[in-house]
């Protein structure tokens, strides 16, 4: 006949949250003395003796009590498998699954062999004899019972579901609840220290990992494991002194548990742990710059494929001594001891496998900038077409540019900061120089001036080369007091240039400029002054046939 359940059901949610204390019930240690002797009628077949003909599995209990010398107002005599007709406060599987209450030996558990609804008819009542322990998603149960298969039992339910109470590997129907009898307790104060550890850090998917708690006092444990990524509790529960699983999804890990009793609890450190997938194939290594002063930091980023992937760092000083290696966060901060060229690359690694990263290199220095040096791509270049200047000098990690124009004066002043490389364009014909000043935090220098002309091709006079010419020592230009630009073209591209300024109607060419058959062109713009470089528009050039040729 079956009978129903009327205990009291307490429902308390526990929060997915890093900072709570599980809420739990006190520890009823001394229940062990009614295990004792439930353990002893193991195998016993005669229900009579516990005081009915009829189902004596609630008889056996209360038969046990009493035996035990617990009193009736902590487990009445009841023939009924039911938590009010013992008198105990009733928990129902929900209260324990999601942590609001956790078994202790001695306990009573109660069974429905049909059904899990939380207030269903209870058919059958037996004794825990050990705390109940989380294996994954399974619940290990040892009980003993009376007139089961019509005698005494100590049975282990070795696979009872977590989330429904199902019973997976003896017999069948549901574990839908537990009753708890205030037993009192000879505990005097709560645990002054927990401590929980892991058989190692890291795993790979599917792999087993173990902890295992201690205390100092008499206690029972409560266990959260939490997903670092997310916040949010993947797995908690009552355990015993230790506690196994193994995860399918890769990521980091953090557990820790609380130790309590009837008189108060304390949580444990938190152990952290790590699960690991497919091994990483990309590695990458960067630095927050190529040049420092001594004493600076130097911060380098680092990224890998691979979740959860280690990353190993190895810096080597002038290619040869290892002044560092080890494990290191993905973003990683250095300070150099002594100057010089040092060499860093990483090792992105699971437990599966690894890859190396590129190899970069950074400079250390305790000095000021030398050695400045300015160059330019081009030397003549055309109105509006681009210019780039490249400046350089040894520990030098900032620059500025001083660039002026011939009758004018400085024009511009552009502090390109730590890029060495600076292009840019001019509307204004006319000579322009431009220098570079060099400097890190201990001091600068400044480079040499370059020069570089601006011209307008429409004001180019062409004179082609021809085979036969070797040297070109002068040319007859019918204008006195006047400047310029000789520039000399090779497959259409400038190659060289010569100013001549304040001429008298000759202009002297260089023999060692001309004398040359790479030249095909050459580009005579002829000025009235080079500080304006305004074109002589009127200006005749002497055809090739009237050139004087030696």
């Amino acid at each position: 006949m079956l009978k129903k359940i009327f205990g009291m059901l307490i429902v308390v949610c526990l929060v997915a949250s890093v900072t709570l204390i599980p809420i739990v019930a006190n520890a009823a240690r001394n229940g062990q003395g009614l295990v004792d002797v439930a353990m002893n009628e193991v195998g016993n077949s005669d229900g009579t003796k516990y005081g009915t003909s009829g189902a004596w599995c609630a008889a056996f209990v209360s038969w046990c009590a009493r035996q035990a010398g617990i009193s009736t107002d902590v487990i009445k005599n009841t023939i009924t498998s039911s938590a009010t007709e013992f008198g105990v406060p009733y928990y129902t599987w929900n209260d324990y699954y999601r942590g609001a209450y956790v078994p202790s030996i001695g306990d009573l558990v109660f069974f429905n062999w049909s059904s899990n609804e939380q207030k269903s008819w209870a058919d059958h009542v037996g004794i825990i004899r050990e705390s109940p322990i989380y294996n994954g998603n399974y619940v290990t149960i040892t009980t003993v019972e009376g007139n089961m298969s019509g005698r005494v039992r100590s049975d282990t339910i070795r696979r009872v579901e977590r989330d429904t109470g199902k019973i997976t590997s003896f017999d069948s129907g549901y574990i839908i609840g537990f009753g708890k009898p205030n037993y009192g307790s000879s505990i005097t104060s709560p645990p002054s220290n927990a401590t929980l550890s892991i058989n190692k850090e890291n795993f790979l998917l599917g792999e087993t990992f173990t902890l295992t708690c201690e205390s100092d006092s008499p206690c029972d444990y409560y266990m959260s494991i939490i997903d670092v990524d997310s916040g949010q509790v993947v797995d908690s529960g009552g355990i015993s002194g230790t506690y196994s699983n193994s995860f399918q999804r890769a990521g980091h890990y953090t557990a820790y548990i609380t130790a309590y009793n009837s008189q108060g609890s304390v949580n444990s450190n938190w152990v952290d742990f790590y699960f690991f997938g497919e091994p990483p194939t990309i590695a990458t290594i960067s630095a927050s710059k190529s040049k420092l002063c001594l004493g600076e930091f130097i911060k380098f980023d680092t990224y890998t494929n691979a979740y959860y992937a280690r990353i190993y760092m190895t810096i080597t000083f002038e290619k040869g001594n290892v002044v560092f290696s080890g494990n290191i966060p993905y973003e990683f901060e250095y300070k150099p001891l002594k100057k010089g060229v040092y060499y860093t690359h990483i090792t992105a690694y699971t437990h599966e496998g690894g890859v190396d990263s590129n190899h970069i290199s950074f400079e250390v220095y305790d000095s000021a900038a030398i050695n400045p040096k300015i160059s330019a791509n081009k030397t003549v270049v055309n109105t509006g077409e681009s210019i780039t200047f490249t400046s350089e000098a040894d520990y030098a990690t900032n620059y500025v540019l001083g660039i002026d124009k011939k009758g004018v004066g400085r024009i511009s002043t552009p502090n390109i900061g730590t890029n060495n490389s600076y292009t840019t364009s001019f509307s204004e014909l006319g000579i322009y120089s431009v220098y570079a000043t060099c400097y890190n935090e201990l001091g600068g220098c400044d480079s040499s001036k370059i020069e570089f002309i601006v011209i307008d091709d429409k004001s180019v006079f062409c004179i082609q080369n021809s085979t036969s010419l070797r040297v070109v020592k002068k040319l007859n230009i019918n204008k006195n007091n006047y400047s310029c630009i000789i520039a000399l073209y090779e497959d259409g591209k400038m190659v060289n240039f010569k100013n001549k300024s304040n001429l008298n109607g000759i202009i002297i060419l260089d023999e060692t400029i001309l004398c040359s058959e790479k030249y095909d062109t050459i580009k005579i713009m002829v000025w009235d002054s080079l500080s304006t470089l305004k074109p002589l528009c009127e200006a005749e050039v002497i055809p090739s046939s009237e050139w004087i040729v030696e």
